[in-house]
């Protein structure tokens, strides 16, 4: 399955933007924090095509480029348990490995998405409190 990457969601098809938009307000329902995502510094991957996206993960390093934050991840409800989140995450992780400057990915799972917790657990991810954190290299 094909995976793109953008610098910056506002850059990605109006198609992906869209779907990344809808799941996010379908969860949060917060307005401010989209436009944070569409005009800050997260980088967005998606998996699909730009016309029929299936799942999306944004990011944004900070601690000075050492951690990358997962700020959102999403997968399309008719694509649900047939891993494309765990796609798009290995391509996060192999694309960290490939910059000397990350120690640690991490991510904040909700307390009430079990199942996304179950799922970093079983992939390798260290849970501290509700983050998830994924060692890129030796931390």
């Amino acid at each position: 399955m094909k995976v793109t990457f953008e610098k910056r969601l506002i850059d990605a098809p109006p198609q992906v933007v869209t779907f990344v938009l809808e799941q996010h307000l379908a969860l949060r329902k917060r307005y401010s924090y989209v436009l944070d995502l569409l005009h800050g510094r997260e980088q967005t991957m998606w998996a699909g095509t730009a016309s029929h996206p299936l799942g999306a993960l944004l990011w944004k390093p900070y601690d000075d480029g050492r951690t990358w934050w997962v700020d959102f991840a999403c997968t399309h409800p008719d694509a649900r348990s047939k891993g494309i989140y765990l796609l798009l995450r290995s391509r996060l992780v192999a694309r960290a490995r490939r910059d000397p400057m990350v120690r640690t990915i991490e991510s904040h799972v909700a307390t009430w998405n079990t199942r996304m917790q179950d799922l970093n657990k079983k992939v390798g991810a260290t849970q501290c409190s509700v983050r998830f954190r994924y060692a890129v290299r030796g931390v």
